[in-house]
């Protein structure tokens, strides 16, 4: 079971967009958490336009939370399932939960995600959008297996995928130390690379060794972001054949990694 946290720099290149899509064609059941702080649901608004219970999902776990009862109980019901693939998503916002209690709710939010996971033989993806405040996804970025940032290849996306892998990289240096482990690797996603800058000079100027590109395509990428019908062709387009070439990598970081790291219970120390 892994943990595999995505962000990204201003600019919107794309995240939520490739989290789900890449979850649709990841190779066992995926828990997509929403937990992106700075807006309202993406995915509540996109890909189910607007048909979740606005009181479901995070919200309701929220509430839970706010009166003491058990999170992990509550959680089955809160995930509403992505059409006939494997993942399902945790969509919505932590209405009710200040700036301040936000640490504590993520915690005991991500405690029942990676137990409900680990019985379920899943992993959980957390989407926590584009990073201005570290700290207030300190909670999934420590703890996580893979960071993923998701880029554009202009000037303007490089430079703020730049910005987002340093504030990525100050959280899990300092919880490496603090913890005595080796800081989660980074995996670099480029949503249409060549733009100008390649794939692999991005790589080079964040540093990060693992990387993969997605093929930019608006229509296609609107299965994911607008919930439109996919078409026939769908698995045989460049775009869905990138996608899943790019969750394969991000897999096979997080497995190489899990291989390498102590575990405790199925959780890296």
């Amino acid at each position: 079971m892994s943990l595999i946290v995505f962000g990204s720099g201003s600019g919107a290149p794309g995240t939520t967009t490739s989290v789900l899509a890449m979850a649709s064609v990841w190779h066992k059941p995926a828990i997509i958490v929403e937990a992106d702080t700075n807006t309202a649901s993406a995915i509540a608004a996109g890909l189910f336009r607007g048909t979740l219970d606005p009181a479901a999902g995070l919200a309701s776990l929220a509430q839970t939370w706010r009166k003491g009862d058990n999170l992990a109980a509550e959680l089955p019901g809160a995930l509403a399932p992505i059409g006939s693939s494997v993942a399902s998503v945790l969509a919505g916002e932590a209405i009710g939960v200040n700036r301040e209690q936000l640490p504590q709710f993520q915690t005991e939010l991500l405690a029942a995600c990676l137990a409900y996971a680990d019985a379920a033989s899943a992993d959980v993806f957390v989407d926590v959008g584009r990073v201005n405040w570290p700290q207030d996804v300190a909670v999934f970025t420590q703890a996580a297996d893979v960071l993923v940032v998701v880029s554009r290849s202009t000037l303007s996306g490089v430079a703020a995928a730049t910005s987002a892998w340093d504030l990525l990289s100050q959280t899990r240096q300092q919880s490496a130390a603090q913890h005595r482990i080796q800081p989660p690797p980074g995996f670099l996603c480029v949503v249409g690379p060549n733009q100008p800058h390649s794939i692999r000079e991005i790589a080079e100027l964040l540093q990060i060794c693992d990387y993969q590109s997605i093929q930019l395509d608006p229509v296609r990428a609107e299965i994911y972001s607008l919930g439109t019908a996919p078409p026939p062709e769908l698995a045989r387009s460049p775009y869905a054949l990138s996608v899943r070439d790019c969750a394969e990598a991000v897999a096979a970081t997080s497995e190489r990694n899990l291989c390498q790291a102590p575990v405790t219970k199925g959780r890296r120390e």
